[in-house]
């Protein structure tokens, strides 16, 4: 299978380079060329099968025959390690639990895939250097690479994370291990963003120290989330809910998870509307309403701070499927804002009326929802993170102490360890070709 840039200026490659390289020539990211379709039988038969065995189909599929099929298990194997329960809210909305991980985020699921599959991939073509991993983070991506390359031989990994003094448990990037660095830049989210996308794109420092992106822009972040909905289906139909009458809620920060969303669709997935639930970013909603001219917009602190983004990463992967069609878009996926207020009164309104407690990221997939698709036979939301991430706001919401989970308390209990620096790329680079492990 080939894979080609979203900007189709530069020359198709294979999976290996597209992973490991990141970001095409022509700066654009790489997208399969075609995108594989599988057959009905599967979808029919998978309410039989286990989580490993769909997430080993699928990924199998947009792998293709680049990668060896024992490969392919292992890495499925580590990065789907643990549950993901269908959990019903009431009787017409269920979530799709995906923080049962170490750190209890969705994030655990892309980040043990790419480190997994960057370190075979490396081996299979003969690196002699160890791997260095660069991320970009407001929130729960820096945890989970965190956990997921600790103490794995021959990468290092760089967590870049903007000045913030509102950080909270489970998400202070706390850890021991000598080749986990965690880089606080005195700046923006996009300011960390465009550092790694700096060094993504200088030639030199990428192939003499083997960079690899963590963040959305590589491939392999979306390829583990794409098996999810294959999942997720899965277990609709073994509840005898029909997918295809099933509206599915996304929380939209990077739109890794809402790409992932599109792409399975095409894979032959039966799916109803999808609605991106966007938080006070609404970037993507203005794109909806207005198309790739809109005005850009800065970004704006929120309680669902992993969503704080000015320009999704994965934009120009959702324009490239549809072409650049803006109807066809639209008439598959609906685009809503829900603020910091109405995000509390979810929270609280769920949790009064069923007993079930959202974190703030899965509250804006719920409200979106609620305003979009209130009378869908049935109603899925992506839950992305423990509410426990998020204790002070869910507390608040709710006017009640909330258990946090064992190994959460552990990590806030752990000593921060991190670098400052300034927000440009030259600042980064001498430390990077310094402080390298």
């Amino acid at each position: 299978m080939s894979y080609i840039s979203t900007n189709h200026n530069s020359p198709a490659v294979g999976l290996t380079e597209a992973i490991l390289r990141s970001i095409a020539p022509d700066k654009g990211l790489y997208m399969p060329e075609t995108l594989p379709q599988l057959p009905d039988a599967f979808i029919k038969n998978s309410p039989g099968m286990s989580l490993r065995e769909i997430a080993y189909a699928v990924t199998g599929s947009l792998l293709a025959s680049e990668v060896d099929g024992h490969i392919v298990k292992d890495v499925a194997d580590a990065a789907f390690s643990f549950d993901i329960p269908l959990v019903q809210i009431n009787s017409l909305t269920s979530a799709l639990e995906l923080f049962h991980g170490p750190t209890m985020a969705v994030k655990d699921i892309s980040s043990r895939y790419i480190a997994q599959l960057s370190m075979q991939l490396s081996r299979k073509h003969g690196t002699d250097l160890k791997l260095n991993v660069l991320m970009a983070t407001n929130g729960n991506s820096g945890g989970a690479i965190a956990d997921a390359i600790a103490g794995l031989p021959d990468v290092n990994v760089y967590i870049l994370f903007p000045k913030n003094e509102r950080r909270h448990i489970g998400d202070n990037l706390r850890c021991t291990s000598p080749n986990v660095k965690a880089i606080e830049v005195q700046g923006s989210i996009e300011n960390c963003k465009e550092i790694v996308r700096h060094a993504m794109t200088d030639l030199s420092l990428r192939d003499s120290m083997h960079l690899v992106t963590a963040n959305s822009v590589n491939i392999a972040r979306l390829i583990p989330m794409v098996a999810i909905y294959f999942y997720g289906v899965s277990r609709l139909i073994s509840a005898g809910i029909d997918p295809a009458q099933c509206a599915i809620g996304v929380p939209v920060g990077n739109m890794t998870t809402l790409t992932a969303a599109v792409m399975a669709r095409r894979m032959g997935l039966p799916m109803g509307p999808v609605v991106a639930g966007c938080n006070a970013n609404s970037h993507f909603c203005d794109y909806m309403q207005y198309g790739p001219d809109m005005l850009p917009r800065n970004t704006i602190e929120t309680i669902a701070r992993a969503m704080d983004m000015g320009i999704p990463s994965n934009l120009p992967r959702l324009a490239d499927l549809y072409h650049g069609d803006m109807n066809a878009m639209r008439g598959e996926i609906k685009a809503v804002s829900i603020c910091d207020e109405e995000i509390m009164s979810t929270i609280a309104s769920v949790h009064s009326r069923h007993g079930y407690l959202l974190d703030p990221h899965s509250a804006v997939a719920y409200a979106a929802l609620e305003r979009t698709a209130p009378d869908a036979a049935h109603r899925l939301i992506i839950a992305t993170a423990h509410p426990a991430k998020s204790q002070q706001i869910v507390e608040q919401a709710i006017c009640s102490p909330i258990k946090v989970p064992e190994r959460l308390a552990y990590s806030s209990s752990l000593r921060r360890h991190s670098i400052k620096l300034p927000p440009t790329y030259p600042a980064f680079r001498k430390f990077l070709t310094s402080n390298t492990l």
